[in-house]
């Protein structure tokens, strides 16, 4: 059964579309980013990949540089497994 969701290009095209072709490869993943939060199913989870993405977004618009927008989600993946692990514990 085939994905309802587009493939994803080789590593290897990536990386190239990342030094040659920024803008297509940042088409790409704007094109991936709604083909899955379309594809979420309820609008319950909709709204709260919206909400994920959103905030993604504005931390990366707001970062220096590319590492600096890598840190700053690396922080966020980091707060939500934290904040995961301390509710489990809690049950």
């Amino acid at each position: 059964m085939r994905s309802k969701y587009s493939d994803l290009p080789s590593i290897d095209t990536l990386i190239t579309l990342a030094k040659e072709q920024p803008d297509e490869l940042e088409r790409i993943r704007i094109k991936l980013t709604q083909e899955l939060i379309e594809g979420a199913s309820s609008a319950v989870r909709r709204r709260r990949l919206e909400g994920l993405n959103f905030t993604i977004e504005m931390k990366r618009k707001t970062a220096s540089n590319p590492m600096h927008s890598c840190l700053k989600l690396s922080e966020l993946m980091w707060d939500s497994a934290i904040a995961m692990a301390e509710r489990i514990k809690q049950n």
